[in-house]
C-alpha cells in the first residue's frame, strides 16, 4: 500500500471509509463480472442467466455493504461513547495529582515552620555566642578581676602544703580571674599533676582551655603522661588551635594511647589543624596499631581525596595487616579506579601517573 493510501485511511472517519470502502467493492464486482460474462458467454441465454444471476448478486452485495456501513458508524458512535470514560479516567487521574500536590504542599508549610524555629534558635545561639565573645573581650581589656598580688597569691597557697579541697577551691579561684599571665596557670597546673589526689590534676587541667599558646605545649606533654585517662584527653583540647610544630607530635603520640577516648580526642584534635600538622598526624596514624585510629585516619583521607591523602593512603599497604591493606587498596581504587596488591606496585605507579590527575584526584583529560 503506497503513502497516499495510508494517508487516506487515516485522514477519513471509520465510518466514511466503510462506505467507501463499500463502493469500491460494488464497483470491482460488477466491473470484473461483467468483462467474464461477455468474453466468455455470447448468446442470449446465458446472458439472461448470469443477468439473473448479477441481480442475486447485486442484492447480496448491497446488503453485504449495508451491514460494512452499519457497523463503521456503528463503531464510530461506539468510538465516542468509549470517549467518556477516558475523559473520566483523565479528570480522576487529575484529582489524585491534585491530592499529591495538596500534601507536598501541606508538607513544604511543616519544612517552612521547622526551617523558621531553627533559624530563631539559630538567632539565640549567635546572640549567646557573641555576648560570651564580648564578655571575654571586655574581660581582656579590663585586665584580670583580681590583680596580679591576689594572683600571686592564689599560686603561693597552691604551692603550699594546703588540702586536696582547698587546691581545687583556689584553682576555680584562679578559673574564675582568667585571664591571666599563663606563667601562673602553667606553675599551677604543673604542680597539681603531681598530686596524689587525681580530682587536683583534673580540675587544674581545665584551666588550659583559656591559653592555647605554644608555652603550655611542656605541661600538655606532662599530662599526657598521666595515669588518669580524663587527665589526657581534657590536656588534648587547647591543641586542636595552637599552630606548632610540637603539636603534631604530641597528637601523634596520644594516637597510641591505649584508652580509645584519647586517641579519638586526638584525632578529633587533629582535623581542626591547619593542613601540615594535620597530614602529619594522618601520616603517624595509617600506621597505627589500633584498627579505631587507622581505619578512621583511612576515612579522613578518602574524603579528602587529594595527592597528598593519596600518598599517606598508599603508605597504609606496608600494614602488617592483612584486613586492613585490602581496605586501603579498596579505598585506592575507589579514587583512581585502579587496585594494587604492595607498596611497592602502587607506588612506582603513582609516580609515573600523578600528573595525569588533578588535585581532587579526577582525571585530567586532554584536549
Amino acid at each position: 500500500m503506497s503513502i497516499e493510501k495510508y494517508v487516506f485511511f487515516f485522514e477519513i472517519s471509520s465510518c466514511e471509509y466503510i462506505i467507501h470502502l463499500s463502493q469500491r467493492l460494488i464497483s470491482s464486482l460488477y466491473a470484473g463480472y461483467f468483462k467474464y460474462a461477455v468474453s466468455e458467454y455470447k448468446d442470449w441465454n446465458m446472458k439472461l442467466k448470469y443477468r439473473r444471476l448479477d441481480y442475486k448478486l447485486v442484492l447480496y452485495v448491497t446488503a453485504v455493504s449495508a451491514g460494512f456501513i452499519w457497523l463503521g458508524c456503528s463503531s464510530k458512535n461506539n468510538g465516542e461513547e468509549k470517549a467518556k470514560p477516558s475523559s473520566e479516567e483523565e479528570i480522576e487521574l487529575l484529582k489524585q495529582e491534585n491530592d499529591k500536590l495538596k500534601t507536598t504542599v501541606a508538607r513544604l508549610l511543616i519544612y517552612r515552620e521547622e526551617v523558621k524555629r531553627l533559624k530563631q534558635e539559630n538567632d539565640e545561639l549567635k546572640k549567646a555566642s557573641a555576648d560570651v565573645l564580648l564578655g571575654k573581650k571586655q574581660r581582656e581589656k579590663s585586665g584580670s578581676r583580681l590583680d596580679t598580688d591576689k594572683v600571686e597569691a592564689i599560686v603561693a597557697e597552691f604551692q603550699s602544703q594546703v588540702s586536696a579541697e582547698r587546691k581545687i577551691e583556689l584553682i576555680k579561684s584562679l578559673a574564675e580571674a582568667a585571664p591571666v599571665d599563663e606563667r601562673y596557670v602553667i606553675s599551677v597546673v604543673q604542680k597539681a599533676l603531681d598530686d596524689s589526689n587525681p580530682e587536683v590534676g583534673r580540675a587544674a587541667i581545665t584551666l588550659l582551655e583559656d591559653y592555647e599558646v605554644p608555652e603550655i605545649l611542656p605541661v600538655v606533654e606532662k599530662a599526657l603522661n598521666s595515669q588518669d585517662e580524663r587527665v589526657r584527653i581534657a590536656a588534648l583540647m587547647p591543641l586542636s588551635n595552637i599552630n606548632d610544630p610540637q603539636v603534631a607530635g604530641l597528637l601523634g603520640r596520644a594516637l597510641n594511647d591505649t584508652f580509645e577516648e584519647v586517641r579519638s580526642a586526638a584525632l578529633i584534635a587533629a582535623q581542626e589543624q591547619d593542613d601540615s600538622i594535620m597530614l602529619d598526624v594522618m601520616g603517624k596514624g595509617i600506621m597505627s596499631p589500633y584498627n579505631d585510629v587507622k581505619y578512621t585516619v583511612a576515612s579522613i583521607l578518602q574524603d579528602r581525596s587529594d595527592h597528598i591523602a593519596f600518598e599517606i593512603l598508599i603508605e597504609g599497604l606496608k600494614s602488617t595487616d592483612t584486613v586492613f591493606r585490602e581496605e586501603i587498596s579498596e579505598v585506592l581504587d575507589f579514587l583512581v579506579d585502579r587496585r594494587f596488591s604492595s607498596y611497592e606496585e602502587a607506588r612506582a605507579w603513582w609516580l609515573e601517573n600523578k600528573d595525569n590527575y588533578d588535585e581532587n584526584l579526577f582525571i585530567i583529560e586532554e584536549e
